[in-house]
């Protein structure tokens, strides 16, 4: 197994917003797991005095020239993956425990189904015929309220549907 050395490691220094961030980052290549070859590798991060370390794995390798990208890259997955799941916990799609007990595919489509619903409300959201309705200063929760109640005590004209299925619409985003 390959060891941490001066061949795998790099240091830099940047300065954000007036403080100076060191980074040590180290990596290791190709390394065997189950038959499939993965590469691990750390960055430590110090701002003033507080030290911060991220570690990943991945399948693309790593050198000196791009372990700050890949790093900071990481990051940012990272943080667009928590504020997803931070908004479905915590937002009204009520992700928290499992769905089935007795059936993993179960929990996953629900789950997956979740993924694509949240997608579709940020799509909307971003869209310009949604924020024409946040003008009023109506918040986007109250309108989702409206909606949902709209859902669920209305009874759908099937042709009404069809029509507007049949519509041509453009949505932009700014």
């Amino acid at each position: 197994m390959q060891k941490i050395t001066d061949q795998n490691t790099r240091q830099s220094k940047t300065c954000r917003n007036g403080k100076e961030i060191y980074h040590i980052c180290t990596w290791i290549n190709e390394i065997d797991y189950c038959g499939v070859k993965l590469n691990w590798f750390e960055c430590v991060e110090q701002i003033g005095t507080k030290i911060t370390r991220f570690v990943y794995v991945s399948s693309l390798a790593v050198d000196y020239h791009t372990i700050l990208h890949m790093a900071e890259s990481g990051r940012m997955r990272w943080k667009i993956e928590n504020e997803g799941f931070n908004t479905q916990k915590n937002h009204g799609y009520g992700l928290e425990h499992k769905y089935s007990r007795s059936c993993m595919r179960a929990t996953k489509n629900y789950y997956q189904c979740m993924q694509i619903a949240h997608m579709i409300n940020q799509l909307l959201e971003l869209g310009s015929l949604f924020q024409i309705l946040l003008t009023a200063k109506q918040s986007i929760r109250h309108l989702w309220e409206v909606m949902l109640g709209e859902l669920r005590h209305t009874i759908l004209d099937l042709q009404e549907l069809d029509a507007l299925i049949k519509q041509t619409i453009q949505v932009r985003y700014e």
